[in-house]
């Protein structure tokens, strides 16, 4: 059965579709610090600062952070100096973090 309220109708997915996340999605907590200035962003490079040692992110992981104005990227290269982690990333999309599945989300409106 369908839930509703008086802007959002979800319908939950078909039995057996549930979406899951891929094994080499990686979350940037906001434990680092995006050093990054708006340039190097639009060129993919990202490089966080952490307190302790960055984690080992590897070559073609996706990373999904809230950081600056959030980001999803595919990362092309790696390298750590220091508590600094810096990213060589392209762009992903959805089907690169999620597996296979159903998500099906129905959003009325008014314009008022």
């Amino acid at each position: 059965m369908a839930a509703k309220d008086d802007n959002v109708i979800v319908n939950p997915p078909p039995a057996g579709n549930d979406l899951k996340i891929k094994g080499n999605v990686k979350t940037i907590d906001t434990s680092a610090v995006l050093q990054s200035d708006s340039i190097q962003i639009s060129q993919g490079t990202y490089i966080f600062q952490y307190q302790n040692t960055p984690p080992t992110i590897s070559d073609n992981s996706i990373i999904v952070g809230i950081q600056g104005e959030g980001f999803l990227m595919k990362v092309t290269g790696t390298s750590i100096s220091g508590n600094n982690l810096t990213l060589n990333t392209t762009d992903a999309t959805m089907e690169d973090i999620l597996n296979p599945g159903a998500l099906i989300l129905i959003l009325i409106f008014s314009i008022r």
